[in-house]
């Protein structure tokens, strides 16, 4: 710009001093206006482009009764980023196991004792046997998220597909003709799938997270709440690994087609190693069918 003013005041020579300072200061301050407003609209889009629109997101749960499952999302936003408010889509994939000692009946007890089978493998007495079980999920998802300042809540509801199917079990022998139905445990069920999450920030050192997801398949789903404050003592570590560091309770309910899973622990969230968020829970459950146990929940998440 500069290079184009002074060969134009070269090639404009013979032309008054004061025509030609009229020309600069006249010409001087919509080029100044033009340029600041590339520059805003370069800082705009240089934000936007380094706000992350989608997001990979793992759920790892194992506890002792020999239960697990693994839970994988995908979200992306449609417009502008995850940092601020819009339209979300989510494709959610998740596989598990799980172990369940089988109760009989008064006769099928007996028969049972007579065979061997309630031995040391068994936990309790009163059961004739262990089933062997995995269940499969997959859904799709469309929601809305409101960011602000200090809270995000968001609201998702899809469809929803839940496999179920048995293993193995360790019935010794075709005598014993366990009470519970085998239907329940083999199958395909379709439902809708609602989800909820928030997260609130009362203070830089307090915060209040919430997630819930449910469908009638199955009657499967997953609530939990993590109250939190800031890491103690997180000037220790580096900056970019406990900068939004959180410890706190953390309490949570699972439940499938009636069966309950409450658990009670504690949770380490808000840990960066360089691009993936790591949260960490662990803590005491009670599994309907096999009892207390301790459980474990690692999820880890990358965002771009």
């Amino acid at each position: 710009m500069r290079s184009a003013r002074k060969f134009f005041a070269i090639w404009s020579g013979s032309l008054s001093i004061i025509f030609l300072q009229f020309t600069q200061t006249a010409c001087s301050q919509p080029v100044g206006e033009v340029l600041t407003s590339a520059d805003n609209n370069s800082e705009k889009n240089t934000k936007a482009d380094s706000s992350p629109k989608i997001e990979f997101y793992n759920w790892l749960y194992g506890s002792s009764r020999r239960n697990w499952f693994e839970w994988h999302t995908i979200t992306a936003a449609v417009d502008p980023s995850l940092d601020e408010s819009g339209i979300r889509l989510r494709g959610t994939g998740a596989i598990g196991g799980y172990v369940n000692d089988i109760k009989g009946n008064e006769t099928e007890n007996i028969l049972a004792s007579v065979n061997g089978i309630n031995d040391n493998f068994l936990p309790s007495m009163g059961t004739v046997g262990k089933f062997y079980g995995m269940n499969g999920f997959a859904g799709l998802q469309v929601g809305y998220t409101y960011a602000s300042e200090n809270w995000k809540l968001g609201a998702q509801i899809g469809a929803s597909v839940v496999r179920a199917w048995s293993i193995a079990s360790n019935m010794t022998t075709s005598i014993i003709k366990y009470s519970t139905d085998p239907s329940l445990f083999n199958g395909t069920r379709y439902g809708i799938l609602a989800s909820l999450e928030g997260e609130y920030h009362p203070t830089n050192d307090l915060v209040i997270s919430v997630w819930g997801l449910y469908t009638p398949a199955y009657k499967w789903g997953y609530f939990e709440i993590k109250p939190g404050v800031a890491l103690p003592f997180k000037e220790m570590l580096p900056k970019s690994v406990a900068e939004n560091a959180y410890i706190g309770p953390h309490i949570a309910l699972s439940i499938s087609d009636g069966v309950q899973q409450p658990m009670l622990g504690a949770h380490l969230s808000g840990i960066m190693l360089g691009q993936v968020y790591l949260n960490v829970n662990a803590g005491y459950v009670h599994e309907q069918f096999t009892g207390g146990g301790m459980y474990s929940i690692l999820e880890t998440s990358v965002q771009f």
